[in-house]
């Protein structure tokens, strides 16, 4: 009798903690929309890597909505921006305002800081396979969507005696992209996510992109670009403005290649 009712609870306890797993289960396959924000790093690979030295550092971004109701499967956009390539020169240029006749009344230094960024944006759409577990949740994904590749300078005046802009407002005399180019992108990957509280998760992830041909600048090529300023004799101080500055003057060719790469990224979903 004692050992009929022991055997009772041994199955009556075996059945509550099947019973409590199967609705933590049930509870961590909820229909919720979610929402990240991570860190990246785009590593280069393949031809792009080969033509490309840099290793591109930036932020992704996604939301991803449930299928259907407790669904493990989710369908979204995701967006990366990337940084793969950075240049900064510092000039300082010397208008003179003269008169009619040449003389030269006074003259203005003016400190320029010009910078050239390498940029890629990725973005489309994402499909997600998530394994329904309550605490570690590993997925997969498979993505396409478009690589836009662009160079873009900035020419910034330094200082706090404004010439060319306005001391109230930006300092950006002019800005220019001297290159663009729009490829098919496609890829998959995976991650896992490690939950911190009930809306919050840690997520790590890694996505490989295959991009088609593209046009590009690198690093090593925009370093030697010339930056062309015409302000110099000027007989009147109101003819300053950002006209006289013409951003960018590049020397060589684009490289051209498949644009793949590997994106790893480490940040945090909000579940809502």
């Amino acid at each position: 009798m004692y050992y009929y009712y022991s055997n009772q609870q041994k199955i009556m306890k075996r059945f509550i903690l099947i019973n409590l797993l199967t609705l933590g289960l049930i509870t961590s396959i909820s229909a919720q929309t979610q929402v990240g924000f991570s860190g990246q790093i785009g590593v280069p690979v393949g031809d792009f890597g080969d033509e490309i030295d840099e290793i591109g550092y930036g932020f992704r971004a996604n939301v991803l909505f449930p299928l259907f109701p407790k669904s493990p499967v989710f369908l979204g956009l995701d967006l990366g921006y990337l940084i793969y390539g950075s240049n900064v020169q510092q000039i300082r240029e010397t208008i003179e305002l003269t008169t009619s006749n040449g003389f030269v009344l006074d003259q203005f230094n003016i400190d320029l800081r010009v910078r050239t960024r390498n940029n890629l944006l990725n973005g489309g759409a994402v499909l997600r396979v998530k394994a329904p577990l309550p605490f570690v949740q590993p997925y997969l994904d498979g993505f396409v969507g478009l690589n836009y590749l662009y160079t873009r300078t900035k020419v910034f005046e330094e200082g706090t005696d404004r010439f060319l802009t306005d001391p109230d407002g930006t300092n950006v005399i002019n800005a220019e992209t001297q290159l663009n180019s729009v490829v098919f992108s496609y890829g998959g990957g995976g991650g896992v996510m490690f939950k911190v509280i009930p809306n919050l998760m840690i997520d790590a992830r890694v996505l490989y992109i295959l991009g088609n041909q593209a046009e590009y600048y690198d690093q090593s090529q925009t370093e030697d670009w010339r930056i062309e300023f015409s302000g110099t004799n000027y007989n009147d101080p109101s003819d300053l403005n950002n006209e006289n500055t013409t951003v960018v003057s590049p020397d060589g060719i684009p490289k051209e290649s498949r644009t793949d790469l590997i994106s790893v990224n480490l940040g945090v979903t909000f579940s809502f």
